[in-house]
């Protein structure tokens, strides 16, 4: 494996770990914040924050590249954080967790079409594996399809394949534009996304904003923005230079792993034998991916 693999495998790593940290205190937020408003104030704090820092570099490079060559993963992935969300209210977390994690297979098959790449059969092995390391983490979160397949499971399947396409598009958009640039794009069309759909379902209108006075809703508000909107999108575009789209959606499921671990220990939720199962086939397939030729 060579050193700049590895760099943007660690990228990757260290994003899932940052994504999976806060995701049992968010959910207490949740309970009291709609979603739409607090996303909408991730994304406005992202884009500020950005643009009091690197505002006359993201401006320049935004200017001098041009729409078609960054609109797509721009788009993809301010309606994958969207999609996503709203996903929720439709069908359980856990079906919504299995159904978002056909992401890799969704790049894999994005390749193919626009990149001509080849699908092998260690792909289909690895992809197998982490498909079905995924079905077992959602098992324990409740998943079930006993009623079949609804709209919200066709959201999440609309959300994985938003995802891919930011990964598969994103990297021929790192030819004509920065990771930094492209990361601040990608948060402005979250935020006008939030911002629509909070208009159209009242949230932004119904919205407690003295909420925003809590300590640990802002602390949730500032994690969320700086460590994962701004540093995620960063890791995940400048991994892209280094690794393929595929590699990175494989080494993204390790997030519900930190995800479980996390509410272990903050929630009690326990780790069941399935889900424990789930763990090691997610991470056995993420192994196997990280020692295969690009």
């Amino acid at each position: 494996m060579d050193n700049y693999k590895l760099l943007g495998i660690s990228m990757i790593v260290l994003q899932s770990v940052i994504y999976g940290l806060p995701d049992s205190y968010v959910k207490l937020v949740y309970q009291e914040f709609p979603v739409m408003s607090f996303l909408g104030c991730r994304y406005a704090l992202a884009t500020l924050l950005m643009l009091v820092f690197w505002g006359k570099n993201i401006i320049e490079d935004v200017r001098q590249a041009e729409v078609k060559h960054y609109i797509i993963p721009v788009l993809c992935m301010g309606s994958a954080f969207l999609i996503s969300n709203s996903a929720l209210k439709y069908t359980t977390v856990g079906n919504a967790a299995f159904v978002r994690s056909s992401t890799p297979i969704v790049a894999a098959v994005m390749l193919m079409l626009f990149f001509q790449r080849r699908f092998t059969w260690r792909d289909a092995v690895i992809l197998s594996i982490v498909l079905g390391g995924m079905y077992c983490l959602a098992v324990q979160r409740g998943a079930s399809f006993s009623q079949g397949f609804g709209f919200g499971e066709l959201l999440s399947f609309t959300a994985a394949c938003a995802m891919a396409g930011s990964l598969v598009f994103g990297k021929d958009a790192l030819k004509y534009i920065k990771p930094l640039s492209l990361s601040w794009l990608q948060c402005v069309a979250s935020l006008m996304f939030c911002c629509l759909v909070g208009l159209f379902d009242g949230s932004l209108q119904s919205t407690d904003w003295n909420l925003l006075e809590k300590n640990y809703v802002w602390g949730s508000l500032l994690y969320l923005t700086i460590p994962c909107s701004i540093g995620g999108l960063q890791l995940q575009n400048l991994a892209l230079k280094y690794i393929n789209s595929k590699t990175i959606s494989v080494l993204q499921c390790l997030y519900p792993i930190v995800a479980a671990v996390v509410a272990y220990f903050v929630l009690g939720e326990a780790m069941t034998g399935i889900g424990i199962l789930g763990c090691v086939m997610v991470i056995s397939s993420v192994l196997l991916e990280c020692l295969s030729r690009e």
